[in-house]
């Protein structure tokens, strides 16, 4: 199904354009939370990041409630969190955690670090969210959310420090021993 305007005529909520405007965003949120392989598979039990999205914006459209555009963004992105969560916790329970295989590239990485650290994470830098909101949106406090962002900070900043040349890292921090002199 696509999820265009035209998917949102007749829209209880009020908020079709909206709805529209966000969409692509939450796919990219999505997409950056489920692995890889799981989101090209679309499997029956709703585990792709295109169901993820589908199930949010459904729920969106049931609700009817009206809400400004930047509560609405918060309710969807906080929806969006809830249903991963219950789709992990049914997984985990199915078939068993399984452990993620080691790699390289910071996407890889990113899929590495623990789904709460993730989520903070990708609301902060990517969705740009400030700390208040995203704290909100998970449901914890706003130190949690600081000390999570901060923790997979240095998790990929180590990860990055591995794939790259001895000394390289050096050099991107302090890229050259020359100043700029008027």
């Amino acid at each position: 199904m696509r999820w265009g305007r035209e998917a949102f005529e007749g829209c209880a909520l009020g908020h079709r354009d909206d709805l529209a405007k966000l969409t692509p965003a939450l796919r990219r949120f999505a997409g950056a939370l489920i692995p890889r392989d799981a989101a090209r598979g679309g499997d029956p039990g709703g585990g792709s990041a295109h169901d993820l999205v589908v199930k949010t914006l459904t729920a969106a459209l049931r609700t009817g409630r009206q809400a400004s555009f930047e509560q609405l963004r918060m309710w969807l992105y906080s929806t969006l969190v809830h249903l991963n969560h219950a789709r992990l916790q049914a997984e985990s329970q199915a078939v068993g955690a399984t452990p993620s295989s080691r790699s390289q590239g910071v996407s890889q990485s990113l899929m590495e670090l623990s789904t709460p650290d993730r989520e903070a994470l990708l609301l902060v830098v990517t969705e740009g969210f400030t700390y208040a909101q995203s704290a909100e949106i998970l449901g914890i406090s706003r130190a949690t959310l600081v000390s999570r962002v901060a923790r997979a900070r240095a998790v990929l900043e180590q990860h990055l420090d591995a794939a790259l040349p001895f000394g390289a890292r050096r050099l991107l921090r302090h890229p050259s021993h020359l100043r700029l002199v008027k």
